[in-house]
Order: structure tokens, then sequence, then C-alpha cells
């Protein structure tokens, strides 16, 4: 009698993020990324880390936003400073942190 069992050998399948994804899918999510939509917000909705999303965007030749703002928040909060307001209430007005402002405002005017 052979006592010997074999177990099932299990192999690692390799998954990559990319193949959650329709082409067309993929392209509304990088459309609504360049649009301005939170690169955290679009990936939660998605179930995954910031970083894979943002990974995921840099593998189809997307360009990650400096500073987390958009071009209009970046306006808005040039021209909020220039009225003497401080970072603390611009960054709960323009809805981002204070480290994102404060490099921001750091970098422009340089």
């Amino acid at each position: 009698m052979d006592t010997t069992q074999t177990r099932p050998v299990s192999v690692r399948q390799r998954y990559r993020v990319s193949d959650r994804f329709k082409p067309d899918e993929l392209a509304a999510l990088v459309a609504r990324y360049e649009a301005g939509e939170s690169s955290l917000e679009l990936a939660k909705e998605q179930g995954m880390a910031k970083s894979t999303f943002l990974r995921l965007l840099a593998s189809h030749g997307v360009e990650p936003r400096k500073y987390g703002l958009t071009p209009g928040k970046e306006r808005e909060v040039l021209h909020l400073r220039q009225q003497g307001m401080g970072m603390r209430r611009i960054t709960a007005k323009v809805g981002c942190s204070y480290g994102t402002v404060r490099t921001f405002l750091i970098n422009s005017a340089a």
C-alpha cells in the first residue's frame, strides 16, 4: 500500500491590474483623471491603492499631476494667496493638504 500522498502543486498566477479593465473602461478612467478628478478617489472607486492606480496610468502614457493640483486649483491657490489668505484657509477652501499648497507655493515662487 502506497502511503505517500501527492499534493496538488499550487501555481501562483500573475495578475496584471490592466487586465481588470476593457480598453474603453481604461480610456474613461484616463479621461476622468485628465479632467481633474482625484487619483485617490478614482483608485478607491476601483478598489486599489493610489500607487497602483498611478502605475496603471503611467503604463498607458499618462503623466501624474504635479502637487496633486489641477491647473484650475493652482490658479485658485495663487489668487487666494495674493489676496492675503493664509495657507490653512486656502487648503480648506481648495480641498487639498497643507503640504500640497506649501510645496506648490514654494515652487511657484522660484
